[in-house]
Protein backbone atom coordinates (compact mmCIF):
# COMPACT_ATOMS: atom_id res chain seq x y z
CA UNK A 1 0.00 0.00 0.00
CA UNK A 2 2.75 2.36 0.57
CA UNK A 3 4.70 1.63 -2.30
CA UNK A 4 1.39 2.70 -4.18
CA UNK A 5 0.97 5.90 -2.74
CA UNK A 6 4.65 6.96 -3.38
CA UNK A 7 4.33 5.95 -6.83
CA UNK A 8 1.32 7.91 -6.96
CA UNK A 9 3.32 10.75 -5.82
CA UNK A 10 5.55 10.39 -7.97
CA UNK A 11 3.35 10.41 -11.13
CA UNK A 12 1.73 13.48 -9.78
CA UNK A 13 5.11 15.23 -9.60
CA UNK A 14 5.72 14.24 -13.08
CA UNK A 15 2.50 15.39 -14.18
CA UNK A 16 2.65 18.98 -12.28
CA UNK A 17 6.63 19.26 -14.30
CA UNK A 18 4.98 18.66 -17.14
CA UNK A 19 2.25 20.95 -16.79
CA UNK A 20 5.10 23.28 -15.91
CA UNK A 21 7.47 22.75 -18.71
CA UNK A 22 4.18 23.62 -21.33
CA UNK A 23 3.60 27.02 -19.48
CA UNK A 24 7.16 27.70 -20.15
CA UNK A 25 6.99 26.73 -23.60
CA UNK A 26 3.94 29.21 -24.14
CA UNK A 27 5.91 31.66 -22.80
CA UNK A 28 8.89 30.83 -25.17
CA UNK A 29 6.79 31.16 -27.91
CA UNK A 30 5.18 34.39 -26.86
CA UNK A 31 8.79 35.94 -26.86
CA UNK A 32 9.65 34.78 -30.46
CA UNK A 33 6.51 36.95 -31.22
CA UNK A 34 6.57 40.27 -30.86
CA UNK A 35 4.42 42.85 -31.83
CA UNK A 36 6.11 44.27 -34.75
CA UNK A 37 5.19 47.73 -35.20
CA UNK A 38 4.71 49.58 -38.38
CA UNK A 39 8.25 50.59 -38.70
CA UNK A 40 10.05 47.62 -38.04
CA UNK A 41 7.93 45.78 -40.10
CA UNK A 42 9.02 47.55 -42.97
CA UNK A 43 12.78 46.92 -41.30
CA UNK A 44 12.12 43.27 -40.98
CA UNK A 45 12.99 40.78 -43.75
CA UNK A 46 10.23 39.98 -45.52
CA UNK A 47 10.94 36.19 -45.49
CA UNK A 48 10.51 36.04 -41.73
CA UNK A 49 7.17 37.53 -41.23
CA UNK A 50 3.75 35.84 -42.82
CA UNK A 51 0.70 38.29 -42.86
CA UNK A 52 -1.99 36.64 -42.39
CA UNK A 53 -5.83 36.78 -44.55
CA UNK A 54 -6.93 38.77 -41.29
CA UNK A 55 -3.73 41.34 -41.52
CA UNK A 56 -1.98 39.99 -38.34
CA UNK A 57 1.20 39.49 -39.26
CA UNK A 58 3.23 36.23 -37.66
CA UNK A 59 6.85 34.67 -37.70
CA UNK A 60 6.65 31.72 -40.11
CA UNK A 61 8.72 29.93 -37.48
CA UNK A 62 5.76 29.86 -35.35
CA UNK A 63 3.04 29.42 -37.93
CA UNK A 64 4.89 26.33 -39.05
CA UNK A 65 4.35 25.29 -35.18
CA UNK A 66 0.84 25.72 -34.81
CA UNK A 67 -1.32 21.83 -35.46
CA UNK A 68 -3.93 22.70 -38.56
CA UNK A 69 -5.81 19.46 -37.90
CA UNK A 70 -8.89 20.86 -36.90
CA UNK A 71 -9.78 24.73 -36.88
CA UNK A 72 -10.27 23.97 -33.48
CA UNK A 73 -6.61 22.74 -32.32
CA UNK A 74 -5.39 25.54 -34.98
CA UNK A 75 -8.00 27.99 -33.03
CA UNK A 76 -6.71 27.47 -29.84
CA UNK A 77 -2.65 27.62 -30.88
CA UNK A 78 -2.90 30.62 -32.39
CA UNK A 79 -4.52 32.04 -29.82
CA UNK A 80 -1.79 31.19 -27.22
CA UNK A 81 1.08 32.83 -29.53
CA UNK A 82 -1.10 35.93 -30.14
CA UNK A 83 -2.64 36.69 -26.59
CA UNK A 84 -0.34 34.29 -23.66
CA UNK A 85 -2.46 31.87 -21.45
CA UNK A 86 -2.37 34.36 -18.64
CA UNK A 87 -4.34 36.99 -21.07
CA UNK A 88 -6.82 34.21 -21.97
CA UNK A 89 -7.49 33.15 -18.29
CA UNK A 90 -8.31 36.69 -17.18
CA UNK A 91 -10.22 38.17 -20.40
CA UNK A 92 -13.56 36.82 -22.07
CA UNK A 93 -14.42 37.06 -25.82
CA UNK A 94 -17.13 39.96 -25.28
CA UNK A 95 -16.40 40.88 -22.01
CA UNK A 96 -19.88 40.43 -20.47
CA UNK A 97 -21.04 39.14 -17.44
CA UNK A 98 -22.25 35.44 -17.74
CA UNK A 99 -25.07 34.90 -16.76
CA UNK A 100 -24.53 31.55 -15.12
CA UNK A 101 -22.29 32.04 -12.41
CA UNK A 102 -22.82 33.33 -9.25
CA UNK A 103 -19.65 35.70 -8.21
CA UNK A 104 -20.32 38.33 -10.84
CA UNK A 105 -16.94 38.69 -12.39
CA UNK A 106 -16.89 40.48 -15.62
CA UNK A 107 -13.50 40.00 -17.28
CA UNK A 108 -11.75 42.14 -19.55
CA UNK A 109 -13.04 41.61 -23.50
CA UNK A 110 -9.80 40.52 -26.10
CA UNK A 111 -8.82 43.02 -28.57
CA UNK A 112 -11.91 43.30 -30.83
CA UNK A 113 -9.56 43.72 -34.01
CA UNK A 114 -7.02 41.28 -33.33
CA UNK A 115 -9.75 38.70 -32.81
CA UNK A 116 -11.28 39.27 -35.83
CA UNK A 117 -8.46 38.96 -37.63
CA UNK A 118 -8.31 35.84 -35.79
CA UNK A 119 -11.59 34.89 -36.95
CA UNK A 120 -11.21 35.89 -40.52
CA UNK A 121 -8.34 34.09 -40.88
CA UNK A 122 -9.11 30.30 -39.68
CA UNK A 123 -12.54 31.05 -41.21
CA UNK A 124 -10.67 31.57 -44.65
CA UNK A 125 -7.85 29.00 -44.07
CA UNK A 126 -10.68 26.42 -42.56
CA UNK A 127 -14.26 27.07 -44.93
CA UNK A 128 -15.77 27.03 -41.53
CA UNK A 129 -18.45 29.81 -40.38
CA UNK A 130 -17.31 32.58 -38.00
CA UNK A 131 -19.39 31.50 -35.06
CA UNK A 132 -17.87 27.93 -35.00
CA UNK A 133 -14.62 30.12 -34.87
CA UNK A 134 -15.85 31.83 -32.09
CA UNK A 135 -17.13 28.61 -30.16
CA UNK A 136 -13.62 27.46 -30.34
CA UNK A 137 -11.99 30.67 -28.90
CA UNK A 138 -14.81 30.66 -25.94
CA UNK A 139 -13.77 27.10 -25.37
CA UNK A 140 -10.03 27.93 -25.38
CA UNK A 141 -10.67 31.10 -22.61
CA UNK A 142 -12.89 28.50 -20.08
CA UNK A 143 -9.96 25.76 -20.32
CA UNK A 144 -7.26 28.41 -19.34
CA UNK A 145 -9.77 29.78 -16.87
CA UNK A 146 -9.76 26.53 -15.39
CA UNK A 147 -6.18 25.65 -15.94
CA UNK A 148 -5.38 29.45 -13.69
CA UNK A 149 -7.34 28.14 -10.98
CA UNK A 150 -6.39 25.00 -10.99
CA UNK A 151 -2.71 26.65 -10.57
CA UNK A 152 -3.77 28.78 -8.07
CA UNK A 153 -4.91 25.62 -5.75
CA UNK A 154 -1.76 24.15 -5.96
Amino acid sequence: MNNLIVQLKGTVGELQSLLRKGATAGREIRQDMEDVSESEAATQDASEMVTLSGGLRLKKALLSRINSASYQRYTAELLVIVFGTDMLASHSLNGRKASNKGDNVVKDSLPAETVGQLIEHVRSKFAVEPGLVRAAIRTKLNNEDKMRKRRVLE
